[in-house]
């Protein structure tokens, strides 16, 4: 499944993946704590795309979520915003707590635990968006910047001169940034229209945990808690765990999406759909949700959907 850049930010088919598998089967503690850094991050993102809708003037070109290749590397960038003559390269991390810096390296406070210097990737990103900017036939400045959005992060011992922008830098930041006037004109569409379509949705993660279709629970999982839900009555679904009713005819829907994600070399069947659900509403009204909002492909004797 395939996503695209979009002016907002978009859950990556990792997170995705994450959240449909964390329901169904028991995934490993390394598993569990990097489904939470990524639910972190993407809330780290959408609060970014927050703050800066709160800028009414329009004195750039936003782009977020995004999956880049130049000279057969790939990288992602979190937020991308197009000025006057200027690329602004936004590295967004949701960290949360007391950090410090030693020489080159960063390190949790409280544990004195190492983590992944988030310049290096900047860096990294920095130099492969220049050279693709370049390939493409434009000549922007870049300037990139890691930008902590928690308000309950704090860093220690920083050099002076680091391209980060801290909490309480923000406003002052973009507020600066908002006054550099922008005419948009006929290049930066055709910059923002390219880098989308570069955008790879199909980038390969090497951190999903294995699964087969046999060890995962089946039924309909609830969106607002992730517990299984049960037939309420005629119409909906009932979450006993946290009480949300959603509609039947929903609920599949968005049952038959999670199938095709998880397993999209599997045909959509009325077969495979109610095996899917754990058969928990007839086979007749499966049926009728997938000839109302699915195209009906027939093969032979076989009849799937697509």
């Amino acid at each position: 499944m395939t996503y695209h850049p979009h002016h907002k930010p978009q859950i990556s088919p990792e997170l995705h993946m994450f959240n449909y598998l964390q329901a169904r089967m028991n995934i490993s503690k390394s598993d569990r704590q990097h489904h939470i850094n990524l639910l972190k991050g993407y809330e780290g993102e959408l609060e970014f795309f927050n703050f800066l809708e709160t800028y009414s003037s329009p004195s750039f070109i936003p782009l977020y979520s995004f999956n880049l290749s130049c000279n057969n590397s790939n990288f992602q960038i979190d937020s991308l915003l197009i000025s006057q003559n200027t690329i602004y390269l936004f590295e967004v991390k949701n960290y949360e707590g007391d950090f410090y810096i030693q020489g080159k390296n960063w390190f949790v406070a409280a544990t004195r635990k190492e983590i992944n210097n988030p310049l290096i990737q900047l860096v990294r990103s920095e130099s492969l968006l220049r050279q693709l900017i370049q390939q493409l036939g434009f000549n922007f400045e870049i300037k990139s910047y890691v930008v902590f959005v928690n308000p309950e992060f704090a860093l220690f011992q920083a050099p002076f001169n680091l391209p980060i922008i801290l909490p309480a830098q923000m406003n002052r930041f973009f507020k600066k940034m908002d006054q550099i006037p922008f005419t948009k004109t006929a290049s930066h569409r055709k910059l923002a229209k390219q880098l989308m379509e570069k955008h790879n949705g199909n980038l390969f993660y090497d951190h999903l945990p294995k699964y087969s279709y046999e060890q995962l629970k089946k039924g309909i999982v609830c969106t607002s808690c992730s517990k299984f839900m049960t037939l309420h009555n005629r119409k909906n679904f009932i979450c006993n765990t946290c009480g949300y009713i959603e509609k039947i005819e929903f609920a599949v829907i968005r049952n038959v999406r999670e199938f095709s994600f998880l397993f999209p070399n599997k045909k959509i069947t009325t077969h495979a759909i109610c095996d899917w659900i754990s058969a928990t509403v007839s086979r007749k009204t499966v049926w009728r949700i997938l000839s109302k909002y699915f195209k009906q492909v027939n093969r032979g004797k076989v009849t799937y959907y697509e």
